[in-house]
């Protein structure tokens, strides 16, 4: 059985970690039915909520969850995360998008590889908006992420990876790995699946915004002597605008 499970609500996605044979936590509820549908129909225990930041679309769930089946909220009330049989969790600050952002990391106990659920800090070819912060402090959670093992996969709080290519390639309009991604993107969207998880080794390559520390996407900016910070700001700015 897969330890992840995708369940989406609009361009949201939620997630739903299971451990232990019959036990579950979720991330980002922010509609209940679709996690209480899978939590029926998979005959599990949901244990633990966990959340990536205050924003309603990722919250929305949690007081009918709560109610129906008394599952701990993670950070709202308990103060670390929970350590389970087969993983252990980490967290990873990530402010940016919001203050309070943060990014769950699972290590499993086995060789498999690590799980990141990143919110809206990291998307599939794409970051958050900095809402709360400036682009400086979400360039810097970036970082973080990009320092982790590059199998270490990636799972976004949305599914905006057809928009993020088509934005990549409007800067690098030759960029065929971006284009090769915007097709398979098209494609599993079309089947109703989206394309996660990534991988931080696959954002390193064709995520235009991991990749502001890359001589060619300053080149693209019309901007060579950029520093990394400088390029991600400028990139940051120009999404901003696209539509």
């Amino acid at each position: 059985m897969e330890r992840v499970l995708t369940l989406t609500s609009g361009d949201n996605y939620i997630y739903l970690y299971m451990y232990n044979n019959d036990e579950a936590f979720v991330v980002d509820p922010g509609s209940q039915r679709p996690v209480s549908e899978a939590v029926e129909s998979c005959s599990l225990r949901l244990r633990y909520i966990f959340l990536t930041h205050h924003h309603l679309d990722h919250t929305g769930g949690i007081g009918k969850l709560r109610k129906k089946t008394k599952s701990w909220i993670f950070p709202d009330e308990i103060d670390s995360p929970p350590q389970l049989p087969e993983c252990r969790v980490e967290v990873i600050p990530a402010p940016g998008h919001t203050k309070d952002s943060l990014c769950i990391l699972v290590r499993s106990r086995d060789n498999s590889p690590d799980v990141l659920f990143t919110g809206d800090t990291l998307f599939i070819g794409g970051c958050g908006r900095p809402i709360e912060c400036k682009a400086k402090t979400l360039w810097q959670s970036l970082e973080r992420i990009a320092s982790l093992p590059e199998d270490t996969l990636i799972y976004p709080g949305h599914n905006y990876t057809a928009e993020n290519c088509r934005f990549a390639l409007s800067v690098q309009p030759d960029n065929e790995l971006v284009r090769q991604r915007l097709q398979k993107a098209r494609k599993a969207d079309i089947e109703g699946i989206g394309l996660v998880p990534s991988t931080v080794g696959e954002e390193k390559r064709t995520n235009i915004f991991l990749r502001a520390v890359d001589d060619d996407v300053k080149e693209a900016l019309g901007m060579p002597e950029a520093t990394a910070l400088e390029t991600f700001e400028a990139l940051r700015k120009r999404k901003n605008r696209f539509g």
